[in-house]
């Protein structure tokens, strides 16, 4: 079926509506006590402190935490800046097929110009996320300093949680870089420079 411009605005529409409805939901439940929907049969139990801290983080962010999606689904939806050609395509210009091939071709390119950049980058977001699940395994959740991550963990699991919200937050790094190539050589060392030292400190707090 060819792409139409409402056809794509509808795509956005949904996707924008799913994403919000599945935070809503994941917080409310977190907000409500119920933690880690999946759990793996390593991973432990919460603590006491923790799903008064969850119930705690998730009403505080709630709000603000779909005001965020909301504003970022809109501002791709409604115009694909990055992406556009020449031919003045405005408003929902690519449909949301067409704007995730461009972005993964961009990642090659990017991994293509900046291989040791990236390499070192995939090196320290590995290093950051293992001794953060160390972390979370071995201490608790509730001292996690990064807002997103903890509820991430929260809702979704010691361990899948966790591994989900680093995975989100290295792609859209990753992504930001690809889509704004010419800051990239800047951008990439201070990203690896923030991992590795995020991965030291859990280690060493």
């Amino acid at each position: 079926m060819p792409s139409t411009p409402t056809r794509d605005r509808l795509a956005w529409l949904a996707i924008a509506a799913t994403l919000l409805l599945v935070a809503w939901f994941s917080l409310r439940r977190v907000e409500n006590g119920n933690l880690f929907l999946i759990r793996l049969p390593f991973d432990r139990d919460p603590y006491a402190l923790e799903i008064h801290d969850a119930t705690v983080t998730a009403h505080a962010w709630l709000w603000p935490a779909l005001a965020f999606l909301a504003i970022g689904a809109a501002a791709i939806a409604a115009r694909n800046t990055a992406f556009r050609q020449p031919a003045r395509r405005t408003g929902f210009s690519r449909s949301p097929v067409e704007a995730t091939r461009i972005l993964w071709q961009r990642l090659r390119d990017l991994v293509s110009q900046h291989p040791r950049f990236c390499a070192v980058f995939a090196a320290a977001c590995t290093a950051d996320f293992l001794s953060t699940l160390y972390f979370f395994h071995t201490r608790r959740i509730d001292d996690e300093l990064h807002p997103g991550i903890k509820l991430f963990t929260y809702a979704y699991g010691l361990s899948i949680g966790c591994l989900a919200g680093k995975a989100i937050q290295a792609l859209l790094a990753l992504s930001l870089c690809a889509v704004f190539p010419k800051a990239a050589r800047t951008v990439l060392p201070i990203l690896i420079i923030a991992y590795a030292a995020a991965a030291v400190w859990n280690l060493i707090s």
